[in-house]
């Protein structure tokens, strides 16, 4: 018999019928051609064999770190995960997280314990009778992110503004809802209480638009062991500090309506999530505060920082006495109020306030629901506190803290998304 006698297996009539040649590969009825596989016996289809590096997988050929998908045969195809349930564009969501938007590859998680507005059962109102949970629908909007040259919100006469502030760009951001008020110790309690140190899940609390804005488990380790030791950091962790305000958590049997402060990032982020919620994006925030496409210099207005509007300027040698209760009761200047109705208390002074956001230079052109996430770092803070001059309560104004770091002058809101 000759090569040629091999060329379909089904006419041999030969001792050798049934077989190819070495270097031929059977398929079905069929032998391939010297440099192509068998993709299916069924249907008797060669194609060319894969190069070094990939792997075969019904008529393609999977790159490293692909996984090869789906039943034997020419249905099978090559995706990031091993495990189809998992896929999430050209992301795998973790077990227990679900696919949220396929195109951007966002998973996101539901906590277990995770409730909406959950911190507020049984509380009673804060300011002007409002529910200390009370949320307000931000609509969505396109506006100037950063501080302008010549604009309306540029650095004011007198005061010191940073060049991280700059350059003013774009940014449009989505409809979503943001606190009215400022997470109070009565809320945190609430969190504290049912603390046993289960950590959110992989992707829980992400920007339903912003891909890896989710929890990530080496985060995990960043949370207290135990409810014991989380109080012992509430109460202790700032003490350090040169700052006249003691730790809120320590009143916590006096005052449940003054800001939290002695948080860190990651504890912030967790009450968010717990809570139904998640934290809010510094672009989110500087929306909220600038009153959109009007681009504030301050939530109130273009006027300047006054004690009516803000608390602020508090540090040893101000000259201005705050005593804790008037320092961080949140709602005691409604004069101060943004301008969504009915008002976001306290976006200027009293703490400022943990953001998604990993610290980063802004971009140079347009953002569409645009944040830094990263790993570790530090994270932008906004709005000032009682220990802020005047520069730092503007719109615009970028403050920090390292994710783990713990201040008298930092507490939190969280973020909502329709």
């Amino acid at each position: 018999m000759g090569l040629d006698d091999y060329a379909e297996v089904g006419r041999c009539t030969g001792p050798l019928c049934g077989t190819c040649p070495a270097e031929r590969e059977t398929c079905g009825s069929v032998c391939c051609a010297v440099g192509n596989r068998c993709a299916d016996p069924k249907t008797a289809v060669c194609v060319p064999r894969c190069s070094e590096g990939l792997s075969a997988c019904g008529l393609t050929c999977c790159a490293r770190g692909q996984f090869c998908l789906g039943a034997e045969g020419l249905a099978r195809r090559c995706g990031p995960c091993d495990d189809p349930a998992k896929e999430c564009g050209q992301a795998c969501c973790s077990e227990g997280a679900s696919c949220i938007d396929r195109e951007r590859g966002v998973c996101a998680a539901t906590w277990s314990l995770a409730r909406e507005h959950q911190s507020c059962d049984g509380l009673a109102a804060c300011a002007e009778g409002r529910g200390c949970c009370e949320r307000i629908a931000v609509p969505a909007a396109t506006f100037p992110m950063g501080r302008g040259v010549d604009a309306g919100d540029a650095c004011p006469v007198g005061l010191l503004c940073e060049s991280s502030e700059t350059p003013e760009h774009p940014a449009r951001v989505s409809s979503f809802s943001l606190d009215a008020f400022e997470v109070t110790v009565g809320r945190f309690r609430r969190f504290v209480e049912r603390w046993n140190h289960t950590a959110p899940p992989p992707g829980a609390g992400a920007h339903p638009r912003i891909a890896g804005s989710g929890w990530r488990s080496l985060w995990d380790s960043r949370l207290p062991a135990d409810r014991a030791r989380f109080e012992s950091l509430l109460e202790k962790g700032c003490a350090t500090e040169r700052l006249p305000i003691r730790p809120a958590w320590g009143q916590r049997d006096l005052y449940g309506d003054i800001a939290m402060n002695c948080v860190n990032w990651y504890e912030a982020f967790a009450f968010c999530v717990w809570d139904g919620g998640r934290l809010p994006t510094e672009a989110e925030w500087e929306r909220a505060a600038a009153n959109g496409a009007a681009n504030d210099p301050f939530p109130w207005g273009a006027e300047r920082a006054a004690p009516s509007r803000a608390l602020f300027g508090c540090l040893p040698d101000a000259g201005l006495a705050c005593a804790l209760i008037d320092l961080t009761t949140v709602g005691t200047h409604p004069d101060g109020k943004s301008k969504t109705a009915p008002g976001h208390h306290d976006l200027a002074g009293n703490v400022s306030e943990w953001t998604l956001d990993a610290v980063d230079t802004y971009p140079s052109g347009a953002v569409d629901d645009g944040a830094s996430v990263g790993d570790e770092g530090a994270r932008i803070t906004r709005g000032g506190s009682f220990a802020s001059e005047e520069s730092a309560l503007r719109a615009a104004a970028r403050g920090l803290n390292v994710s783990s770091g713990r201040s008298t002058a930092t507490g939190f809101r969280c973020a909502r998304t329709p």
